[in-house]
């Protein structure tokens, strides 16, 4: 296992072995004002319900919105699914596609676990191309962010 002790985010390297400098990174000190005019998305697989290898947990996007305080957040979640891989007939973009086109979406945050590591970059890459191109049509306001979670 990595033994990771630096971590640098923006002009800022913190060692997060350090209680202090783990503190100064935390989200909790955003201010709750912060996220008050945003309104995102947030779709997942199974780590967005909560379900890890381990067992049970509280879920990636239930501590989003509690870390955030946003109300005016949407969750779509399915587990198994990545942006190739389709779990009872849905994937990220399906997911994407069954919440209602607004202009005044303003992020939109897809994060995974490794539904998808059975598929070729060169099918990973056009699915999310495909991903982009829906929610940029259905969402054009809005910032897109993917990453990972489990990997």
């Amino acid at each position: 296992m990595a033994d990771i002790s630096k971590i640098r985010l923006e002009n800022e390297t913190y060692n997060i072995k350090d209680e202090t400098a783990r503190n100064d990174i935390n989200i909790l000190k955003l201010p709750r004002n912060s996220f008050a005019n945003r309104k995102i998305i947030l779709i997942g697989d199974s780590y967005a319900e909560g379900y890890t290898p381990d067992g049970n947990v509280t879920s990636w996007q239930t501590f989003f919105k509690n870390l955030t305080g946003l109300s005016n957040t949407i969750t779509k979640y399915q587990g198994g699914v990545g942006f190739v891989n389709i779990s009872s007939n849905k994937n990220f973009q399906t997911l994407l596609e069954e919440v209602t086109s607004d202009t005044e979406v303003t992020d939109i945050i897809v994060l995974g676990g490794y539904n998808d590591t059975s598929y070729n970059s060169t099918q990973i890459k056009n699915a999310m191309k495909s991903f982009q191109l829906k929610a940029n049509e259905k969402f054009p306001n809005a910032n897109l962010y993917v990453g990972m979670v489990g990997w």
